[in-house]
């Protein structure tokens, strides 16, 4: 998956698959709770630790985990949290 990061005009924009995302674009893509565990994750917390700290099962972790590298189109959690950090998400 080709992916380039960049700043056109004073915004900020990745390529991603071709398509050019714009940090505005990404971010109301992600829900409140989806934002909440990228935080989490950028803090270095494990699935496991996000899990008992919000009070939901590790499951439930996993999966929006999994949600947030579909949404940011991303192969790992470094590379989502990469692309967060580039564009201001965390």
């Amino acid at each position: 998956m080709p992916v380039s990061c960049g700043e056109e005009n004073g915004l900020a924009h990745v390529f991603v698959s071709n398509s050019l995302i714009s940090a505005r674009e990404v971010a109301p893509r992600l829900t409140r709770r989806q934002s909440e565990i990228l935080t989490m994750l950028s803090k270095g917390m494990t699935t496991k630790q996000i899990a008992q700290d919000l009070g939901i099962s590790v499951h439930t972790a996993r999966h929006h985990v999994q949600a947030i590298l579909r949404r940011l189109d991303s192969p790992t959690q470094l590379h989502a949290l990469h692309t967060a950090r580039e564009h201001g998400l965390v």
